[in-house]
C-alpha cells in the first residue's frame, strides 16, 4: 500500500509478480487500489487494473 501511495511503479510491479494479496486492506479498510486513487497515482492505477484488481 506505501508502495502504491507513493507512485513507487518498480516496487508495485514487483510486488505484483511476487503473487501479493491485492485485496488485503489496512486498518482504514484501504487497499493499494484505493491509495494509489486517492493520491492521484494514475500509473499504479493502471498497473493494479491490468494485473486485475478490483476495489
Amino acid at each position: 500500500m506505501i508502495a502504491a501511495s507513493q507512485g513507487r511503479a518498480e516496487i508495485v510491479q514487483i510486488l505484483l509478480k511476487s503473487g501479493v494479496d491485492t485485496s488485503r486492506r489496512d486498518y482504514t479498510g484501504r487497499t493499494a487500489l484505493m491509495w494509489a486513487k486517492w493520491n492521484k497515482k494514475q500509473i499504479i492505477v493502471n498497473l493494479l487494473r491490468n494485473a486485475g484488481v478490483r476495489e
